[in-house]
C-alpha cells in the first residue's frame, strides 16, 4: 500500500472520528435540554414513562352543557350517565380480552361492532390480550348535539389501563375514550320512531322532548312513545 493511500485512509478515519465526536455531542446537548440526561435512551425511556404516567386531558363542558342539558331534560342524572359511561368501558375492554361482546340494551349496534372489530383484529394477528387495573381520571361532557328530536351528549373519558399480550409482562397505558349518549324515541315494538310530537289536545308540535305541559294550551302532554337512552358510538381520541 502506498503511502498517499495510508495518509489518505488515515485522514478519513480521523475525519470521521471527529464527526462522531461532534455528532454525539450535539445529541447529547438535545438530550439534556429535552430529558435532562445527556444518554437519550435513557431520556427517551423516561419520557416513555412519563406518558405512561400522565392522564390525558378531556374537553370538559358540563359547565356549558348541562344548562341546556337539562333544560330539554329536567330529570337528567349526570352521575347515572357518567356510570353507564364507565361500565360501558368496562365492558368493551373485558369483551376485546374475552372474545365476546356484552349486548346490554344499552348499547346500540356500532358499541358492539367496536368490539367485534378489535376481537376480530387480535385474532388475525394471533395475539391474547388481557386488561387490569382500570381506573378512571376523569369523565366529562365534551359536546350536546340537538338534532331533531334526537339529542346526542358526547362524553370523553380518560382514563388508564394495564394491557399484556400473549402472556408478556403488563404495560400502563393512558387512554382517552369519546363515547355518545343519545336519547332515541322508540315505538312499542323497539323500532326507532320516524314521527313528530304533537300535543294531543290541541295538535300543536311540542318542541322540547322531555316537555310534560304543552305550552299552547296547557294540558298534560303524554308521549305514545317510549324514551330511552342509549350509547350509540365510541371511538378512542388520538
Amino acid at each position: 500500500m502506498s503511502p498517499v493511500l495510508i495518509i489518505l485512509l488515515f485522514a478519513g478515519a480521523v475525519l470521521l472520528f471527529v464527526l462522531y465526536i461532534i455528532l454525539r455531542a450535539k445529541v447529547q446537548q438535545i438530550s439534556l435540554r429535552a430529558f435532562g440526561t445527556r444518554d437519550i435512551q435513557e431520556g427517551l425511556s423516561q419520557a416513555e414513562r412519563e406518558a405512561n404516567d400522565t392522564p390525558r386531558s378531556v374537553s370538559g363542558g358540563d359547565a356549558l352543557y348541562l344548562p341546556q342539558i337539562l333544560r330539554d331534560f329536567p330529570e337528567f342524572n349526570r352521575e347515572l350517565a357518567v356510570s353507564q359511561i364507565e361500565t360501558c368501558l368496562r365492558d368493551v375492554f373485558s369483551g376485546i380480552e374475552t372474545g365476546q361482546a356484552a349486548e346490554k340494551p344499552l348499547y346500540g349496534p356500532a358499541v358492539l361492532s367496536f368490539v367485534r372489530d378489535r376481537i376480530d383484529d387480535l385474532a388475525a394477528e394471533g395475539n391474547e390480550v388481557h386488561f387490569s387495573g382500570l381506573c378512571f381520571h376523569r369523565t366529562a361532557i365534551s359536546r350536546y348535539l340537538p338534532m331533531g328530536y334526537d339529542r346526542t351528549i358526547r362524553f370523553q373519558s380518560a382514563f388508564e389501563v394495564f394491557r399484556s399480550e400473549n402472556g408478556g409482562p403488563a404495560r400502563k397505558q393512558q387512554e382517552k375514550y369519546q363515547l355518545d349518549y343519545t336519547y332515541t324515541l322508540r315505538e312499542d315494538g323497539g323500532a326507532a320512531a320516524q314521527v313528530s310530537l304533537r300535543c294531543p289536545h290541541c295538535g300543536a308540535p311540542v318542541s322540547k322532548i322531555g316537555e310534560k305541559i304543552c305550552p299552547y294550551c296547557g294540558n298534560g302532554v303524554v308521549s305514545p312513545l317510549s324514551q330511552t337512552w342509549r350509547i350509540t358510538n365510541i371511538q378512542p381520541c388520538k
